[in-house]
């Protein structure tokens, strides 16, 4: 077996959220997508890091089944689309109702299959949001790839492919993230037409302003929970409006780069489309690439609000359990109906691995688990010798600058201007950060990936899906980035 990596995080994929997810992998996703993967093996460290591993043979199996799909129906994926979209909002009415009950009269016995049905309603939308996207990144940026430098080729203009893959790529709906930033942007303009700014700057906030924080709060706070995480307050929102209306930030061209590009892009894609002559297998190639850019994103937004509401739930299980809501996250959601229901269960606080086959999963930890690895041939390698990486383009150009390895959002501080952000992934909480980066590298993702979405709407150089990009690049390497050729190296001297 020939295990590949197909993601890795440093912290905050508990074992709770992602065990039935990955079992729908290789079960439920069929009803969606027509199959599904045979085997996969994850591994929770509820203090660190999360890792995913697939087959190689059967990625491709899965990726080809994919590819055929949208030959035979070209419409394949906006039915998807359709489906999930459908789906994700009963889904999020359900999780909303479920999150505003009161337990507390409830017997054990009762309260389980309220867990049980969230997650029994979760199984049944999930398979329709990311696993179609996840299949089919990386053989669709080659087909995207070879399409457009083909076309160019023939037009003797090579130097553009980064700026037209990123164009072509780029999904015309605002991501959520997107649009948090752009209500802030509103908010800063209605701060220096109405109010006091510079009282504002030295911390005086009028009733009106504040209105405008708390309502923006309720909107937005939880884009950095994930799946068990934080979420963001009001005093957040006030610090970035603040430091919006610093005189180095033009907030109000910000504001109309953002307008102009989502208002004009499915123009200038139309235009680039005909321009390259570009056939119509490509052009569907191209449209399923961005309506898998929304599905992730979509995805993202929802199922993070689905489990900020969860998170009540989590903590009556605590309460009842006398468990903490971090020993919750750590067991499987069996595992927890088995408790409320009287079930003797050894709490777990280790490593623990899980290995899924056709939809049947098996946990384990200790010597059992690092036994389990080694036999898979899945065991930690140095990269002491490596300097080159080959990921995929997902926002071309290239840049020399200095590394600066970031596994958090709350470590972006010290990114400075122009550093080449080398991360895992970026999720929502890494937007404001990574503007200031001149090149983004990241382990994971494909072209439908969060890092891929904003770095071609803010034109930065962007390569992903690199596998271990954090572990072969340290603080002050430089490097030479080359995204649209997909390449990243190490190099000598100085900038």
């Amino acid at each position: 077996m020939n295990w590949v990596l197909v993601q890795e995080r440093p912290y905050g994929f508990p074992l709770h959220m992602l065990h039935n997810l990955c079992v729908s992998y290789t079960k439920s996703m069929d009803k969606a997508v027509g199959t599904s993967y045979k085997k996969l093996i994850c591994s929770f460290d509820p203090n660190g890091p999360f890792a995913a591993f697939f087959d190689q043979k059967d990625i491709q199996r899965v990726e080809e089944h994919c590819v055929k799909t949208i030959q035979r129906d070209p419409y394949f994926v906006e039915k998807l689309e359709t489906r999930f979209v459908h789906e994700m909002l009963r889904f999020l009415s359900f999780s909303h109702e479920l999150s505003q009950k009161d337990y507390s009269k409830e017997t054990n016995h009762s309260f389980s299959k309220v867990i049980a049905s969230y997650w029994e309603h979760y199984d049944a939308v999930y398979p329709y949001g990311e696993p179609f996207p996840f299949a089919v990144k990386d053989v669709l940026a080659q087909k995207a790839e070879d399409a457009i430098k083909n076309a160019l080729n023939e037009r003797g203009n090579t130097l553009a492919f980064g700026q037209v893959f990123a164009l072509l790529e780029s999904s015309p709906k605002k991501p959520f993230a997107t649009q948090e930033e752009e209500a802030l942007l509103n908010m800063v303009e209605s701060v220096k037409d109405h109010h006091d700014v510079r009282a504002f700057l030295n911390g005086v906030v009028s009733d009106p302003v504040n209105s405008l924080l708390e309502d923006h709060e309720k909107r937005f706070f939880w884009i950095p929970f994930d799946y068990a995480g934080d979420t963001w307050t009001r005093e957040h929102f006030e610090e970035t409006v603040r430091s919006m209306l610093k005189p180095s930030f033009d907030a109000n061209k910000r504001l109309r780069d953002i307008r102009a590009y989502y208002d004009r892009l499915p123009e200038r894609q139309a235009m680039m489309e005909n321009e390259l002559n570009l056939t119509e297998a490509d052009r569907v190639v191209l449209k399923t690439i961005r309506i898998a850019s929304f599905l992730m994103d979509y995805k993202k937004e929802c199922f993070t609000k689905s489990h900020f509401m969860y998170r009540n739930l989590v903590y009556e299980v605590a309460r009842r359990l006398g468990w903490s809501a971090k020993e919750v996250y750590a067991h499987t959601p069996k595992e927890v109906v088995d408790a409320l229901n009287g079930k003797r269960i050894t709490k777990k606080t280790g490593i623990r691995i899980l290995h899924v086959n056709s939809g049947v999963a098996q946990l384990m930890d200790g010597v059992t688990a690092s036994q389990f690895m080694a036999e898979q041939g899945i065991v930690s390698k140095t990269q002491d010798e490596v300097s080159e990486l080959k990921g995929t383009c997902a926002c071309g150009g290239t840049v020399k600058g200095t590394a600066k390895v970031i596994l958090k959002a709350q470590d972006l501080d010290q990114l400075e201007d122009g550093d080449v952000l080398v991360t895992v992934m970026t999720t929502p909480d890494f937007v404001r950060g990574m503007k200031k980066a001149a090149a983004i590298i990241t382990n994971d993702g494909g072209i439908t990936c969060h890092a891929a979405i904003v770095s071609r709407e803010f034109n930065i150089p962007c390569i992903v899906g690199t596998r271990i990009a954090t572990s072969v690049f340290k603080d002050g390497d430089l490097l030479d980035v080359r995204a649209s050729h997909g390449i990243v190296r190490k190099i000598q001297g100085v900038i």
